[in-house]
């Protein structure tokens, strides 16, 4: 016979969020429990139009009062427990059956994905969320709830969306004040409850009150190096208090927490990826490396072994795009420019291949005084941008670096991507010699493509930059090669030696014979002294 399945809830108000719920795991439960504490919206209703069973008990600031009555109600051989502001992962749901129907444990920690209002992740960890029926499992503590589990654990990637924080401000104020308010009264009737203090702290620190987060964390670190205690949750204790200095600025003693951390939960990727921060924010590059391949590890240990880290809230399992740069940094700035390409590689792949993570590699290669390295990376970005037919924000924001993109791909002798790019560079954000550069490498793409119209309009931006006294209508080859020749004399005048080598090379192109040596003797001596070899014969 097939292991059956009791879904249990306990809710109160939840119209928002309960159908949301109760779609995701309807067709993969065989019961549907709800525990509904008071509610005065449309939430029963909701509830039993999904077939739930609805049990009505008033609240009693008591969470694990009312989740035992949940379960209570239970017929199921397992129980799964979601609350109304979470979803199943829809395509998790064979898992889920899966996974009771082998049953080769009694409990098991599912992966928790903590969503912001903007659909980014917040965090991901594993909480305990399903387990056998029957075995006299319960919950304690009113507050943050616990499971009494009997039986052998195992963990298991069934993922389980929390939307917790897509609240109003209003709603999340009032959540925090409530939370607040009951760790208050537990610390009132047992000051020396460390883990409600640890709650206390994450509950400040989430409103952002960092020094009272730190003061109730700090009180928890104490007693733990006193006491030489162990429990896992002393590895929120960290972060909260290192993430709070960090937030008032005070980094030595944020790095002085998560290196402790470390030494109490080596695995702890948090303070590792916090480290790599700080690290490569003071430019300490060997250390960025070693708490950057560290992260990477840990990361890498968790994807294949989840109970690594346990039942661990951990803030910046996502954070691999970042980390992976910040050790590309470290290994470029001490030289290790081969293994920095590779991992900027590695970066750019876990980073989508978006355009604004090109672009930060091409900021760190430009700082490094890699400027070739840098404009290919930034090509890359551009490209990737223009299939996807958008324009990126970093050109968006400096339109100068078209200019830069247009002589990279000209030298590179990819004609279309060069003219395109400096069509794009808008001549009022140009400099007046970046402007003459501009419409002479136009010119000269231009006429290699055979596009007559839009040399003859470069032609005439160049008289005009130049102030070059000549003809002023074309009506055969020589006028071009007459028209370009008396350019290159007036750059020459004005100073412009390097522009005009390039002018005078186009006109030798277009036209040979209006070539006057004596004319331009002074600028082909010039060119000789300055590059060591002649520029023409």
């Amino acid at each position: 016979m097939k292991p059956t399945l009791s879904l249990c809830m306990i809710v109160k108000d939840e119209e928002a969020s309960l159908g949301r719920c109760l779609k995701s795991v309807q067709p993969f439960v065989d019961e549907i429990i709800v525990v509904d504490t008071g509610s005065t919206d449309r939430t029963v209703e909701i509830a039993k139009g999904f077939g739930a069973h609805v049990f009505h008990h008033p609240w009693e600031n008591d969470f694990a009062k009312h989740r035992n009555q949940s379960i209570s109600y239970a017929t199921g051989d397992w129980i799964l427990r979601l609350d109304a502001d979470e979803e199943l992962f829809c395509e998790d749901g064979t898992l889920l059956r899966k996974t009771i129907r082998e049953g080769k444990a009694d409990y098991y920690f599912c992966e928790m994905h903590d969503m912001k209002k903007d659909g980014s992740e917040r965090g991901v960890f594993y909480q305990l969320r399903l387990f056998r029926n029957g075995m006299g499992m319960r919950f304690e503590r009113p507050v943050h709830e616990q499971l009494l589990v009997k039986g052998k654990g195992d963990y298991v990637r069934i993922r389980i969306r929390h939307y917790g924080y897509d609240l109003s401000p209003e709603k999340m104020e009032e959540k925090h004040r409530a939370r607040l308010a009951a760790l208050e009264e537990i610390l009132k009737r047992d000051p020396d409850d460390l883990y409600s203090r640890n709650q206390l702290a994450s509950c400040h620190s989430m409103h952002r009150d960092f020094s009272e987060a730190i003061r109730q964390g700090e009180i928890v670190l104490e007693a733990r190096r006193r006491q030489n205690l162990k429990h896992p949750f002393f590895l929120t204790t960290f972060y909260t208090v290192g993430q709070g200095y960090l937030a008032l600025g005070e980094v030595e003693k944020g790095e002085k927490v998560f290196r402790e951390a470390l030494d109490f939960f080596p695995h702890h990727l948090d303070a590792c990826y916090f480290l790599s921060l700080i690290y490569y924010n003071r430019r300490d590059w060997e250390n960025c490396q070693t708490f950057a391949e560290r992260y990477l590890e840990i990361q890498s240990e968790m994807e294949r072994n989840p109970a690594t880290v346990g039942s661990y809230y951990c803030h910046h399992l996502d954070k691999k795009t970042e980390v992976l740069f910040w050790l590309g940094s470290s290994l470029f700035f001490q030289n290790e420019e081969k293994k920095a390409a590779a991992i900027f590689e590695e970066a750019y792949r876990s980073a989508g291949e978006k355009p604004e993570a090109a672009m930060s590699i091409a900021r760190l290669y430009a700082e490094g005084k890699k400027e070739e390295v840098a404009l290919s990376w930034l090509a890359r970005g551009w490209e990737k941008a223009r299939e996807g037919g958008t324009m990126p924000d970093f050109l968006r924001k400096d339109n100068r670096l078209f200019f830069s993109l247009g002589l990279f791909y000209a030298r590179e002798n990819r004609v279309e991507e060069a003219v395109e790019c400096l069509l794009n560079a808008q001549d009022e954000n140009l400099s007046p010699s970046q402007l003459l550069d501009k419409k002479i490498t136009l010119a000269r793409l231009l006429w290699q493509k055979g596009e007559l119209e839009g040399f003859v309009s470069q032609l005439s931006a160049l008289i005009a930059i130049s102030g070059a006294q000549t003809l002023s209508l074309i009506d055969k080859i020589e006028d071009i090669g007459t028209i370009l020749y008396d350019i290159t004399q007036a750059l020459e005048e004005k100073g412009n030696w390097q522009a005009a080598l390039v002018t005078l090379k186009l006109a030798l192109e277009i036209y040979p014979p209006g070539f006057e040596r004596r004319r331009f003797d002074s600028l082909l001596k010039n060119a000789s002294l300055r590059t060591g070899h002649p520029y023409c014969s």
